[in-house]
């Protein structure tokens, strides 16, 4: 079971195996997600090593409660799910943490380049910085599209929302990123 697709068919299997503490199984399921799903979390929450631990604390949680995990879907949208949450959970709890700390943040200096200037790291950072400036709900939508590669229906199944809601928000989204980016574009 070296790729995702074969894994897939041999999903039930694997968490029954991780059910009855199949070390080797977890270790399988651990290797083929934790990099996507840090990567994930690190969209949502923009630092590295909570993406990481915020990872490793689900995949802990599920080997603590290995024998009552049952995921109602496919392993890969429970994973995404839980990391989903977890991001989130530390998302608000830093929002407490800032009005605690600063009310008075610096606001983000807009820096605009000639155009004959911009190399592809430069049209790159301006494309992530758009995608950042989209409302959390869309950008989350549209990177778990376009860089996790989930379809529509896993998207609406892992978000609870309906597909057509899916659809929307990336419309939305790629409306958005070609109307402030016309100029680099």
């Amino acid at each position: 079971m070296t790729s995702e697709g074969t894994h897939k068919q041999n999903e039930p299997d694997v968490v029954a195996r991780i059910q009855r503490g199949d070390k080797e199984a977890f270790a399988m399921i651990y290797r083929l997600y934790f990099t996507s799903l840090c990567e994930f979390s690190f969209y949502m929450t923009k630092d590295a090593e909570v993406a990481k631990e915020l990872v490793q604390d689900a995949f802990l949680a599920i080997w603590e409660q290995r024998s009552d995990w049952s995921p109602q879907s496919t392993v890969r949208s429970y994973l995404f799910k839980a990391v989903k949450n977890r991001s989130l959970d530390f998302l608000k709890h830093q929002k407490v943490v800032r009005k605690w700390e600063d009310n008075s943040k610096s606001s983000q200096v807009d820096v605009t380049e000639d155009e004959d200037r911009l190399t592809r790291q430069q049209l790159a950072n301006a494309i992530n910085k758009e995608i950042e400036r989209l409302p959390p709900k869309s950008r989350i939508i549209f990177l778990m599209s376009r860089q996790q590669g989930f379809t529509y229906n896993e998207i609406a199944e892992i978000q609870g929302i309906s597909v057509k809601t899916v659809e929307t928000q990336i419309g939305r989204a790629l409306k958005k990123l070609r109307t402030t980016l016309k100029d680099f574009l």
